[in-house]
């Protein structure tokens, strides 16, 4: 069985399509475990008119404290629910999934499963269609604009470009999961250690209409490499502030996933980790080789340069 992990918090906006476009699912056997992160709105008392109706689908609880983040919510559940199934998705509050979402994840999944084993950790991830608050398409292939196909750990280390909203894990991977001391986001936490361990696969397809509006914990807007460019220059002092701290947590979670995993690691991801963690010893002149040597690349040149003079 699958179970469908949906994070919640001042969502009672958007809420109630999610739930219904998970319901709507063609592959029916799931079930949707809720958690609320004290809502102060009527999130859970929309999220529970479901439950009432569907109440062998759905789980619906309450967080005993507020998490304060979508990642402390989405550990806090996956801590508490993981072990009950065989595989594992993460929903957003506020997107929508297609029809045949699950059932096209999980015909990937089992494909891999089928050529690597079921002893080995397994990501399955999908390509998105970004949508306006209206549900009206922005961009049809979010590949095309954020390179969300590239999953190489050279690349994972200084990017995520596998959104949680996408992404589909198995038993194995639940298995070995252990929760991080330090990690940017729940989802660049799994595509890291997926990454290092076993084997991650794109669908091309869109799954899902990527909601943008103005609530977005993380949005396209915010990765967007021409808003990038531009808030920077215009608050230089405020965001090199923010990039230094970014990389130093970068830095952290690598650190967390070398002391966590390393022993499991083949020799070449092992070495590729340990190179990335020698960056923060190295003067700029040797970053910059080592970066361009291991390719440690962000998903644009720009951001590429950037990332040689600031890390």
């Amino acid at each position: 069985m699958v179970g469908v992990l949906l994070a919640t918090y001042n969502g009672e906006k958007f809420i109630g399509q999610q739930i219904e476009s998970i319901l709507a699912q063609t592959y029916a056997d799931f079930k949707l475990i809720i958690a609320d992160d004290y809502s102060i709105d009527n999130t859970y008392m929309v999220a529970d008119s479901y439950r009432v109706r569907f109440p062998q689908k759905i789980v619906l609880y309450k967080n005993k404290f507020p998490t304060g983040s979508a990642k402390g919510n989405f550990f806090c559940m996956f801590e508490k629910y993981s072990k009950e199934f065989d595989y594992i998705i993460f929903a957003d509050q506020d997107d929508v999934w297609l029809l045949q979402k699950l059932e096209k994840m999980m015909f990937r999944m089992k494909q891999l499963e089928k050529k690597y084993t079921k002893n080995l950790p397994l990501l399955v991830h999908s390509n998105l269609s970004v949508t306006d608050e209206n549900l009206n398409i922005i961009y049809n292939d979010m590949e095309k604009l954020t390179s969300v196909s590239s999953h190489s750990l050279n690349r994972l280390l200084v990017e995520n470009s596998i959104t949680g909203n996408s992404m589909l894990i198995n038993k194995k991977l639940i298995e070995i999961y252990k929760e991080p001391k330090d990690c940017i986001m729940h989802d660049w936490w799994f595509a890291l250690i997926a990454s290092s361990l076993g084997k991650i696969s794109f669908i091309k397809e869109p799954l899902t209409l990527y909601r943008q509006h103005e609530k977005n914990t993380l949005g396209v807007s915010k990765i967007n490499i021409f808003n990038e460019v531009k808030n920077r220059v215009k608050n230089y002092k405020k965001e090199k502030k923010r990039v230094r701290e970014n990389y130093n947590l970068m830095f952290k979670q690598a650190q967390s996933l070398y002391n966590y995993y390393s022993k499991d690691m083949k020799q070449d991801k092992k070495k590729i980790v340990k190179e990335f963690l020698k960056l923060k010893e190295k003067n700029r002149i040797e970053k910059i080789i080592s970066i361009i040597r291991n390719r440690f690349y962000k998903s644009t040149f720009p951001m590429t340069i950037g990332q040689m003079f600031n890390i």
